[in-house]
């Protein structure tokens, strides 16, 4: 039997108890904070709540919002992609559930018997609901007078159906289509684009090679004549990847041995994708709202899936890079540090060291990317490597991979059909941000918070 997880401000406990006793009479089970034995661990226990559940009931509210543990829940769900069915009760609906249809149950109303119509979709009911739960409204223990712990959302709701919208950062219109490692190609395989022979990119500047300097040092930069990105080297070496505070996928922390590798310094810009697309060698972005606007010339381009990314690097004598080596790269020399910068919360402030394009409920707020460059770039002189879009890498997804990865050079696991997006974007909070955190999802993946940048190892 699956449950509902109900997640909200202790502030707002009458409702949720009128709420809970409704569900339960409608044949439901239903899990709210009150379950939590005394000597229990309140985080263990959510957790395993929310692995559990079948569906996500969030009351929202003023101070719902404004809860310190509404991220971490937010978080934890939004990995195991769980349905989710807000009720607005106070104030307006969040911005981060913008693209799920809500129940307006303002004035404390309950929500009608559509909304559990829905959620049946997903919660198998008891057999005979109209005989469970009578009197329950007097029988529902008092809620633990605690912390402001239990305010939570739902970031992104998924397969929501009969009426609530897909809202989230994977594309699930084809069904997960197993694929093997082999189309990840490994660095020293890829030659460089020679632009004489396909001359429809941005002509190679006056003065470069169409091959990087091989007595390049740490520091160095280099133009990549096909498009004109600036890429910068990194040198070769071990760095601590992984975090012991993140994620279950991002432990254990372990010791990577790279070898040397060219970064593009910014996410792939519209006007570069723009020149590829017009010389017939890239696909469309799904969208081309922004890919057309002269005023977005120089943000992001969005939009794009796993193979569109992985093309154009490609294309322009590059490839994607490797998850360690982008985590390397976002990383600044900085080891065991929150973000590309150290350790100090990111701040919507252009141009200062831990400035960062994110959602922030504030400045940043539902604003869209921003001009590449426009935050100060890290130890390896790279941009928005926290922040503005979700930048893609090569990598097959594996959960546990961090367990049993390889010490050199690491390039996923073997067969899988997820793929890895890292970095953070505009629409995401600054614990995406997070240099180590990992954000799974489906190759087909095309959405306004999606971007990449490119890498080339130093030994082509």
């Amino acid at each position: 039997m699956g449950h509902i997880f109900i997640s909200y401000s202790h502030k707002d406990t009458a409702y949720v108890e009128k709420l809970e006793a409704k569900l339960i009479r409608e044949g439901f089970d239903v899990w709210v904070d009150h379950r939590i034995d005394y000597g229990s661990r309140w985080t263990k226990e959510i957790e395993k709540a929310i692995n559990t559940c079948d569906a996500y009931i969030v009351v929202m509210s003023e101070t719902a919002r404004e809860s310190q543990w509404v991220e971490r829940e937010r978080i934890h769900a939004e990995k195991r992609r769980k349905p989710f069915f807000p009720l607005l009760l106070k104030g307006d609906a969040w911005f981060e559930l913008g693209n799920i249809q809500f129940m307006d149950v303002r004035g404390g109303k309950l929500p009608p018997k559509a909304y559990y119509e829905n959620i049946a979709r997903f919660v198998p009911r008891k057999e005979n609901p109209a005989s469970v739960g009578a009197g329950v409204e007097s029988n529902i223990p008092a809620k633990k007078n605690l912390q402001l712990w239990v305010g939570g959302a739902v970031l992104v709701g998924l397969l929501i159906l009969g009426g609530f919208a897909l809202s989230n950062i994977f594309d699930k219109t084809d069904p997960p289509v197993e694929v093997t490692a082999d189309v990840t190609v490994a660095p020293a395989t890829i030659p460089a684009v020679p632009v004489d022979k396909d001359p429809t990119l941005t002509p190679e500047p006056e003065g470069s090679s169409l091959i990087p300097p091989a007595d390049a040092q740490l520091g160095d930069t280099w133009t990549r004549p096909t498009d004109g990105m600036v890429m910068s080297y990194i040198s070769a070496g071990e760095f601590q990847m992984g975090s012991e505070d993140g994620e279950d996928d991002e432990q254990p922390v372990h010791t990577v041995y790279l070898d040397a590798f060219w970064m593009d310094q910014t996410e792939v810009t519209n006007t570069m994708y723009l020149a590829c697309v017009e010389a017939g060698r890239c696909e469309e972005p799904s969208d081309r709202t922004y890919l057309d606007n002269p005023a977005y010339a120089n943000h992001p381009v969005v939009y794009v899936n796993w193979e569109a990314a992985n093309n154009y690097c490609e294309k322009v004598g590059g490839r994607l890079p490797t998850e360690a080596e982008w985590e390397k790269a976002a990383r600044g020399g900085l080891n065991g540090k929150e973000y590309p910068w150290g350790d100090e919360k990111p701040v919507c402030s252009l141009y200062v060291e831990n400035g960062a394009k994110f959602n922030d409920n504030e400045n940043c707020k539902a604003s869209g990317t921003e001009t590449v460059a426009s935050f100060s770039s890290n130890g390896y002189g790279l941009y928005d490597m926290a922040g503005n879009v979700w930048e893609w890498v090569a990598d097959l997804y594996g959960e546990n991979y961090y367990a049993d990865s390889p010490s050199s050079n690491p390039l996923g696991i073997n067969s899988g059909y997820m793929r890895i997006l890292r970095g953070g974007s505009w629409a995401y909070s600054d614990y995406h941000a997070r240099s180590s955190y990992r954000y799974d999802s489906l190759k087909n993946s095309s959405l306004d918070s999606i971007g990449f940048r490119c890498a080339r190892s130093a030994s082509e």
